[in-house]
């Protein structure tokens, strides 16, 4: 008897080394292969840049005349500055935890300003432009935005091993980049970064843009394609025609995704978890698209929000774990018996 359970335990033990092996070497081979991907990434929109100015552009005043192929060269400028731009901010940009939101506090309370963050006037006579026209359902979870981490361990159970602090609702610990995220997406090698609350905006303009680019170069190599001049780049032109065929198909399928969950307001982890079925799950996301896409954007306007921006994301992660308990649900978000949560 003591054999088999001494059996056992080694059993155990080896296991949980063999997995602890297997996550380690997958975060370290994520960690190696993020940074050659971005730089992999900034060669191929150079080639594309390089291919468009030394082949493309010198033709396009004899096919499409000057004035046209003005504008032409343009759209094809933003469209690369877009892409650059974005992906930029994701990869630099810090998504978003628990830890950045403690360091934001102590630098508030180092300028001797408040710890805690302003409340926001959400009466009809505040005029503040950033909270024009928000529905009941995010001024609700607005008043929430000037609660700090200290409050927060007042009250909340759940806790993250690794980072040693409190873990809010709606946020995950991500083994590659070793910290707690808000609302987190996915690691992607791509940006060599977490997608989460703080930087998902410019992944999603990223994949949306690089998707449009790869459509734009193939419209125009194709429109030039006979042309004496592509005879003696053919190599690379037919590189770069391959190269956009197969990234516009992928990215079309990959954007489309993306932005689906966000109109919908979940994150790919939450789209995939598993809920128990005879538990009542608190509703993450807003009632309409509107609402969900000013969450991530800070904005309703399309114009500001498919254009390049630097504005603060309107909610600073916590707001759902102090909604949580106000309206009656656990810290994983599930009602609490003979208890009725309130409307957002």
């Amino acid at each position: 008897m003591n054999n088999r359970s001494g059996s056992s335990r080694s059993s155990g033990s080896f296991l949980d080394r063999i997995e602890w092996l297997a996550t380690f070497s997958g975060s370290l081979m994520m960690r190696v292969l993020g940074p050659c991907l971005v730089v992999g990434l900034y060669l191929l929109v150079g080639l594309q840049v390089y291919a468009y100015f030394t082949v493309i552009t010198p033709l396009l005043k004899n096919r499409i005349g000057t004035g046209f192929g003005l504008i032409w060269i343009v759209v094809g400028l933003s469209l690369v500055y877009n892409i650059v731009f974005n992906h930029f901010m994701a990869v630099m940009l810090k998504p978003g935890g628990p830890k950045d939101t403690v360091m934001i506090e102590k630098m508030r309370q180092e300028q001797k300003n408040r710890a805690y963050r302003k409340d926001i006037d959400l009466t009809e006579k505040s005029k503040d432009e950033r909270f024009e026209g928000l529905s009941k359902n995010v001024k609700g979870l607005l008043r929430y935005r000037s609660k700090t981490v200290a409050q927060l361990e007042e009250f909340w159970p759940k806790k993250c091993e690794p980072c040693g602090m409190v873990k809010p609702a709606r946020s995950h610990h991500c083994s590659i980049c070793q910290r707690c995220v808000y609302l987190m997406d996915h690691h992607c090698p791509w940006i060599n970064n977490c997608v989460g609350m703080e930087n998902q905006r410019y992944f999603l303009l990223f994949v949306f843009y690089l998707m449009v680019g790869c459509m734009y170069m193939m419209v125009t190599i194709c429109s030039l394609w006979h042309h004496h001049s592509f005879k003696s780049n053919k190599s690379m032109m037919n590189f770069i025609m391959i190269l956009d065929a197969i990234l516009c198909v992928v990215m079309a399928g990959f954007t489309g995704w993306n932005w689906m969950l966000a109109f919908n307001g979940k994150t790919t982890i939450e789209f995939w978890t598993v809920f128990e079925k005879d538990k009542k799950k608190a509703e993450l996301s807003f009632e309409n698209s509107y609402d969900n896409i000013y969450r991530v954007f800070g904005t309703y306007k399309l114009l500001r929000v498919l254009s390049p921006s630097t504005r603060n994301v309107p909610f600073t992660g916590l707001e759902w774990s102090f909604w949580f308990k106000d309206s009656g649900y656990d810290a994983n978000g599930y009602e609490f018996p003979n208890q009725p949560a309130t409307a957002r």
